[in-house]
């Protein structure tokens, strides 16, 4: 991230800091907020309804996204948080990424699919450590 120009911007030294973390989002994926999202969507295409839609409305009516639907808002929120899937912090960022499908609601057996086929070929230890994440739930 960079400072863009702004001749009215200003400084402030006595701003104190925040961060905001997974526990913090938790109330914005709420059952309602994801059945809203994705009714939005279902009345936006219209018409015929796929089986992929009809999967959609299933997965929206229980209150949690398919691994599918949010694995690229979740690789989104890590990346903006600064976790990379990068030598070095490959348990760092499958740690994290299991822990915000925790807050989706994503079962594990899908999350461990979807992670091995994504991170396997590169972090040997994904299966254990998405595991490990949803036994030492909060």
């Amino acid at each position: 991230a960079g400072l863009a120009y702004d001749p009215d911007a200003y400084f402030r030294w006595d701003a104190e800091p925040f961060a905001l973390g997974p526990k913090d989002l938790n109330p914005l994926y709420t059952k309602k907020a994801l059945q809203a999202k994705y009714s939005a969507r279902r009345n936006a295409k219209g018409g015929k309804r796929s089986s992929k839609v009809k999967e959609e409305a299933k997965s929206s009516d229980k209150g949690a996204p398919t691994i599918e639907e949010a694995a690229s808002h979740i690789k989104e929120l890590l990346d903006l948080w600064g976790y990379r899937f990068e030598p070095e912090h490959h348990n760092e960022y499958v740690w994290h990424f299991a822990d915000i499908c925790i807050y989706y609601g994503i079962p594990q057996e899908e999350v461990l699919t979807y992670a091995d086929r994504e991170f396997g070929t590169s972090y040997e230890d994904t299966a254990s450590v998405i595991k490990s994440r949803y036994k030492h739930l909060n």
